[in-house]
């Protein structure tokens, strides 16, 4: 009996913006080398013929529809975490045909691969990310205006950014109202486009993704957060601990111990920023006065009132961790939220 065990062929892809560099491998021995342009047609016309080998890439632009096409045609693909990769062994003459040879050539041991929402995932969050641009755009039009303002030295009262153009209008002289019209009229059009994304979302979260409905129950937290976490988590049996939501959403500290060098550090920021925006943000009003007295708020103050440099600043980051493996929590197992669930009962008075 030959007990001789077969080497696996892998196909290894380096996927530019333009061009996708393939070396195809058994072990060491590369069998074959060759350039694709990085498109449909292309990836389906090289791989039509080939048999079912494993197929290689690392996260990217394009490594969702690349993964998805490749799938579709019935090959095995893992996209590579590209941040727990190992260092590139052809790091000292890097350069993409290189970086093929080495996804090829990689132990399956030394591969960690990464979960890619679906497609219908993807579009809906599309919707997020343009509201997120919007916002942005908005807020830079809005300083803008409050900066014209201060410089003729007229003072606008805080508001919110939907009435920051009327303010500005009403309180501005005519020859600079007449120059700075467009802004005006371009930040009341942001507002009304971002207010017709809010509409979308929230039926979004009663229609598609009636599981949102479970986390709005946490007061500060709206449709947009609900939905972003929704469609960033995609599939919450991927965290059979809910505490390893945390890490996923960048919302712990590196780590870099050296024997008895322990230093703090910041958070990771690993995983999508949008979410890890409004985590904080929902944290930010957690810790406000109109957070509502909760678990959370409590844990928060508790924070603050340790002191330190950064107190308040810390808190948001440790209250949105808590916060998401709070959301993550309820997501699976369909409870009610008590707001109070771990707080200590209070003494009955004799």
């Amino acid at each position: 009996m030959d007990s001789t065990k077969r080497v696996e062929t892998v196909v290894g892809l380096d996927v530019g913006a333009k061009l996708t560099n393939i070396c195809v491998a058994q072990g060491a021995e590369i069998l074959e080398e060759t350039v694709i342009p990085t498109d449909r047609e292309s990836l389906e016309l090289f791989f039509k013929e080939r048999p079912r080998d494993a197929v290689r890439m690392e996260v990217g632009g394009s490594s969702r529809w690349m993964s998805q096409v490749l799938r579709d045609m019935d090959f095995p693909v893992v996209v590579a975490d590209a941040r727990r990769l190992p260092r590139n062994m052809n790091s000292g003459r890097k350069n993409d045909r290189n970086d093929a040879r080495w996804l090829a050539t990689l132990e399956d041991r030394m591969i960690k691969g990464i979960y890619h929402r679906s497609s219908r995932h993807q579009i809906d969050l599309e919707v997020l990310r343009a509201r997120d641009l919007l916002v942005r755009q908005r807020t830079s039009l809005v300083n803008h205006l409050r900066g014209v303002a201060r410089s003729h030295g007229i003072k606008i009262k805080a508001g919110s950014p939907e009435a920051i153009p009327k303010a500005v209008a009403a309180a501005v002289f005519p020859e600079l109202l007449d120059s700075i019209q467009e802004v005006l009229v371009m930040t009341t059009e942001l507002s009304r486009k971002i207010a017709a994304l809010d509409r979308k979302i929230a039926r979004l979260t009663k229609t598609r993704y009636p599981e949102c409905q479970r986390l709005l129950q946490v007061r500060g937290v709206g449709p947009v957060t609900a939905l972003a976490f929704v469609l960033t988590i995609a599939d919450p049996d991927r965290f059979p601990r809910t505490r390893r939501v945390g890490a996923f959403v960048g919302l712990v500290p590196k780590l870099e111990e050296s024997g008895d060098h322990s230093p703090a550090l910041g958070i990771t920021k690993a995983g999508d920023r949008t979410l890890r925006k409004l985590l904080v943000q929902c944290a930010h009003y957690k810790l406000g006065p109109f957070g509502g007295d909760c678990d959370l708020q409590r844990y928060g103050h508790a924070l603050v009132a340790r002191g330190g440099k950064n107190a308040k600043k810390r808190a948001a980051v440790a209250v949105a961790r808590k916060l998401a493996v709070l959301l993550l929590a309820l997501w699976k197992s369909g409870e009610v939220w008590e707001p109070l669930r771990h707080a200590e009962p209070k003494q009955m008075v004799a």
